[in-house]
């Protein structure tokens, strides 16, 4: 194990040019690049392509390290793992998986074909039911109040945006938005 002012003096020789010095600091930060690299998966990298991320980001961090301005380990610490996380983030961005894509050689069967609907007849019948009974409800509503529970529910706009949009207090239309989910919970009886 290398001592703080050991790892400097590394460091220092590693930033003159001396190989051996950049070996040495390889070595000692193996392990914790191996630690790093050991539970992350990435799509089109096997484990010693992370190792060589580590081992990048190592000498990147031996070349752009401020001596005395910081401890190298805290630094190289984070930049090991700022460089492995960039590369996992880098793949999920760029990794193109749709439930379209094909699963069998003869690309006939996608992801989506071997997800189950686990909705029963019952539960159908109960959804189509409640909407059934919600358009009810809804119609019985002023034109006002069709267009508050639209614009809040349907278009997502927000109450402080619908009370700003019509020039009323944000308080009035919190309150009328409840009067009316009231009124519309009242009106919503399904029987089963």
């Amino acid at each position: 194990m290398l001592s703080y002012k050991e790892i400097e003096n590394l460091v220092g020789d590693s930033k003159n040019g001396n190989k051996l010095s950049t070996m040495e600091l390889v070595k000692h930060f193996e392990p914790f690049i191996f630690n790093a690299v050991k539970n992350v998966n990435i799509n089109g990298f096997d484990t010693n392509d992370l190792i060589q991320v580590g081992y990048s980001a190592l000498i990147v961090a031996i070349n752009k390290y401020n001596v005395n301005s910081n401890t190298f380990c805290s630094y190289a610490y984070r930049a090991i793992k700022n460089a492995i996380n960039y590369t996992i983030r880098s793949n999920v961005k760029h990794n193109n998986l749709s439930l379209n894509n094909t699963i069998d050689e003869e690309e006939t069967m996608s992801i989506l074909d071997n997800i189950q609907d686990e909705a029963t007849l019952e539960d159908t019948y109960f959804i189509k039911a409640n909407n059934k009974e919600l358009k009810k409800a809804l119609s019985t509503l002023s034109c006002e109040d069709k267009e508050l529970i639209k614009e809040i529910y349907f278009n997502k706009v927000s109450v402080r945006k619908y009370a700003e949009k019509h020039k009323i207090s944000y308080q009035k239309v919190l309150r009328r938005k409840n009067k009316i989910l009231i009124e519309l919970r009242d009106k919503f009886q399904v029987e089963i």
